[in-house]
């Protein structure tokens, strides 16, 4: 996420004469202000987008109604996410010129890490407030693709996506390769056009390890942007751009499209989006529109922060007899308010971390960004270990889920003990499955009907009650604990559901249907 301020320096006052169409006053500001006025607006629509599919999103997981899926469905949240990596891709083709590879970092760090942990922690208090308490998980918080990690906010993904673009040009221009930072980015976007066309860039990982990273259809429009702003730069940009951006855009809500497509259509008309706003003619902002415009601009960041904690905060308020469409209204509305009213400490933060690095040693800023570089390094480095054990337990857990079954010895506890109907519709179920002598084993549960497999997971839940009521208090902070969910288009007519706990040493063992029985009548 980027201010104004990082392209033009400090903006004119919202209501200063700036604003104002009197004769004259263009030619009192650079135009480049009047363009960042245009990337102000782009940032404010990309918001309310995201904003206002997640609402409807929500809607359905929180209070059962899909009222609002028509008319805000998922291209809404992809094109929104789409436009923000393209208008980052287009500035920092800027800023890689302008700072220093250690002031560029640094100053990307200061805008992402301290607004997004202020938003954290006053989230973290509403969710106590509500007794929905989170806890946190430090990985997570590194924003560093390191695979699946439980996000506190539910949107920080994308600023993983952020964090890695920065790092990756950091490098480039610490080995003083920065000057052909447009040949890379044109040489990648070959690659994902290729990975795209054969399969592999179709992925959209929403948390990606690092080797993920490179081949994602997400990438595309942070490329587009950035060479969108060499063009720019040389004059190479074509003019005109928006009703190609609109041509684009249509089979995103005329054709179901799948999840690959809508991300790379998406992709393409925001950066041709992005490319028009910055190469139509010049005009002066000026009225309660435009002021509110630059307001949502300025406010983007926090409200992309803040929407999902208002969201489940509300939900969880609110009368469940509140009528969808009235409900919806209110996670808007109310979201927007916090984000403008909290608006002026985000900028005022930032303004305050810039001062500083401004005035900071560049040797200094240069050790802080290679430490950084570093730390990000290694992070993912352990993730992609995780990850890679992770999957090949899967893998081995599935062999044993194919091979014969197993008696379960008298030292083996395992039980479904609760189900549950989400408001979508999903069944979710829980258990635990464990053996007493041997504790440590690694284990899995899977689900399966009529020989195919509905859900495998492994056991990552902490069961301290059941811990206590076995007698092993040593237990209750060992993960023998499950929660898995059925597909949504799961059916009983599928035939029967057959729970099975595998434990790493080979044994497969069917767990007693328990609370699961009451779900098909069997």
């Amino acid at each position: 996420m980027v201010t104004v301020t990082d392209l033009a320096g400090p903006r004119p006052p919202i209501g200063g004469t700036a604003f104002v169409a009197v004769p004259g006053v263009a030619s009192d500001y650079e135009p480049s202000i009047v363009r960042n006025a245009r990337l102000q607006y782009l940032r404010g629509f990309a918001a309310l987008a995201v904003l206002f599919y997640h609402c409807a999103t929500y809607l359905e997981l929180l209070r059962g109604s899909e009222v609002m899926n028509g008319v805000f469905p998922g291209g809404w949240g992809a094109y929104g996410v789409a436009v923000f990596f393209a208008l980052s891709g287009y500035l920092m083709s800027d800023l890689l010129r302008r700072d220093d590879p250690g002031t560029f970092l640094v100053s990307r760090i200061a805008r992402i890490y301290p607004t997004m942990f202020i938003i954290i922690a006053l989230a973290s208090v509403l969710f106590v407030l509500i007794g929905q308490p989170r806890g946190f998980n430090f990985w997570a918080l590194t924003l560093v693709p390191s695979g699946p990690r439980p996000y506190f906010l539910g949107v920080e993904w994308t600023l993983l996506y952020e964090m890695t673009y920065y790092v990756g040009l950091t490098v480039l221009a610490f080995l003083g390769l920065a000057r052909f930072a447009p040949v890379a980015m044109l040489a990648w976007l070959v690659i994902l056009a290729g990975a795209f066309a054969l399969g592999p860039g179709q992925a959209h990982p929403g948390a990606p390890t690092l080797s993920e990273f490179p081949l994602t259809v997400l990438n595309i429009p942070f490329v587009l942007g950035f060479l969108a702003g060499e063009l720019h730069r040389r004059g190479a940009l074509p003019r005109s751009l928006m009703p190609a951006a609109i041509i684009l855009l249509l089979p995103v809500f005329v054709f179901e499209l799948d999840a690959a497509m809508l991300r790379l259509v998406t992709g393409l008309s925001a950066s041709l989006l992005v490319a028009s706003a910055v190469t139509a003619p010049m005009t002066v902002p000026s009225g309660p529109l435009a002021r509110f415009g630059l307001r949502l601009g300025d406010a983007s960041y926090v409200l992309y922060l803040v929407h999902v904690p208002i969201i489940m905060t509300l939900s969880a308020v609110l009368p469940a007899a509140t009528p969808p469409v009235l409900l919806w209204f209110v996670w808007a509305a109310a979201s927007t308010a916090a984000a403008i009213a909290l608006a002026p400490l985000d900028g005022a933060i930032h303004r305050r971390l810039k001062r500083h690095i401004t005035g900071a040693p560049k040797r200094r800023l240069s050790i802080v960004a290679l430490a950084f570089i570093g730390f990000f390094l290694a992070v993912a480095a352990a993730g992609e270990f995780r990850m890679r054990g992770e999957a090949a337990d899967t893998a081995r857990a599935a062999r044993i889920l194919s091979g014969p079954t197993s008696v379960a010895g008298p030292s083996v506890r395992m039980a479904i003990d609760a189900i549950a109907t989400m408001p979508t519709g999903n069944l979710v179920v829980r258990g635990y499955g464990i053996d007493l002598d041997k504790p440590q084993l690694g284990s899995h549960v899977a689900l399966r009907q009529a020989g195919q497999t509905l859900a495998l997971v492994d056991l990552d839940r902490m069961r301290a009650a059941t811990a206590d009521a076995l007698g092993r208090t040593d237990l209750r902070k060992v993960r023998f604990g499950f929660r898995l969910m059925l597909p949504k288009e799961f059916t009983c007519e599928g035939g029967a559901l057959e729970p099975f706990l595998l434990l790493e040493d080979g044994r497969s063992l069917p767990i007693p249907l328990g609370a699961l029985a009451a779900v098909c009548g069997k």
